[in-house]
């Protein structure tokens, strides 16, 4: 998919034409999905843990929080403004984030 697809798809999730992406996100317990992820690969909580495509994904939270590093790619700059507000608000912490304008 190309970068315009998802900035589109951003602008309809928060202005709220179409939450299809969002639904349920409220609803999954991230702890249960990490420690179930943990059991699977044997997690110890400090590997560095890469999350491609990650929106606004809670697990990417629930990774950080559990002591991991965490690189979360994503190609919606939209996408990362929400997901360093999730941050702010719930560790009280920014993070790096780079742009690049190589991706086609």
């Amino acid at each position: 998919m190309e970068k315009e697809h998802w900035d589109k798809a951003w602008d309809d999730i928060l202005d709220g034409t179409s939450l299809k992406w969002m639904q349920g996100q409220d609803q999954i317990d991230w702890h249960e999905q990490y420690n179930n992820m943990v059991a699977k690969m044997g997690l110890c909580g400090t590997e560095n843990v890469f999350v491609p495509l990650c929106g606004c994904c809670g697990i990417v939270g629930c990774f950080y929080q559990k002591g991991h590093t965490v690189r979360a790619l994503e190609l919606s700059e939209k996408a990362i403004d929400v997901l360093k507000e999730q941050f702010k608000k719930q560790f009280n912490v920014q993070f790096e984030s780079t742009t690049s304008t190589d991706i086609t």
